[in-house]
C-alpha cells in the first residue's frame, strides 16, 4: 500500500504574501519583509492575548508563572512587555502594577 501526502498549502505572512514551503525558493528573504504596522500589530496582539490569559482559570500553573515573569520583567525588547506597552502608548510600570494587583487580589478570591 502506498500513501501519498499532498504538499501544504503555502504560508501567509503578515504581509499577506504567500511564503513558499521549499526554503530554498526565497523563504528568509519572504520572511523578513515585516512592515512598521506588521509589528504593531503582532505587539498589540500579544498584550491582548497576555492579558486575557492572565483571567483565564484554564491556564496552566507553569504558564502562569511564565505570563507573570515576563509581565514583570522590565527590560527592553522587541517583544517584551515594556515594549508593547510602548507601541500602544501604555505607562507599562502603571500596567503591571494594575495587572499584578489585579491577579493577587483574584487569586485570594478564588
Amino acid at each position: 500500500m502506498t500513501i501519498k501526502f499532498s504538499r501544504p498549502p503555502p504560508r501567509a505572512v503578515p504581509s499577506g504574501k504567500a511564503v513558499p514551503t521549499d526554503i530554498r525558493g526565497g523563504f528568509a528573504q519572504e520572511c523578513a519583509q515585516w512592515s512598521d504596522a506588521d509589528v504593531q500589530a503582532l505587539r498589540r496582539g500579544i498584550l491582548i492575548q497576555a492579558i486575557e490569559a492572565l483571567d483565564n482559570p484554564r491556564l496552566g500553573t507553569q504558564a502562569r508563572s511564565e505570563l507573570l515573569d515576563w509581565i514583570g520583567r522590565d527590560g527592553i525588547a522587541p517583544f517584551s512587555f515594556t515594549a508593547c506597552c510602548l507601541a500602544e502608548g501604555v505607562d507599562a510600570d502603571a500596567l503591571r502594577d494594575l495587572l499584578v494587583g489585579w491577579f493577587r487580589r483574584h487569586r485570594q478570591v478564588a
